[in-house]
């Protein structure tokens, strides 16, 4: 096993912080969470795109790990 380096420790922090972001936009937009009605159209349509966008840049990040 290799050392762990402080790039590597932040590239780990990068994609949980994405996997945090990717889990609660879904719990707006799947689950659509006390609240959720309360946003314009335009909104929702915003998160969800933007938490498909979130999905894409994690499938990528993993994929070059």
């Amino acid at each position: 096993m290799g050392v762990i380096t402080t790039a590597d420790e932040r590239r780990d922090s990068a994609l949980e912080h994405i996997d945090d972001a990717i889990k609660d936009l879904a719990d707006i937009v799947v689950g659509k969470v006390w609240g959720y009605d309360e946003y314009s159209r335009d909104y929702e349509l915003k998160l969800f795109k933007l938490f498909s966008e979130l999905a894409g840049i994690r499938h990528d990040f993993e994929r070059d790990i």
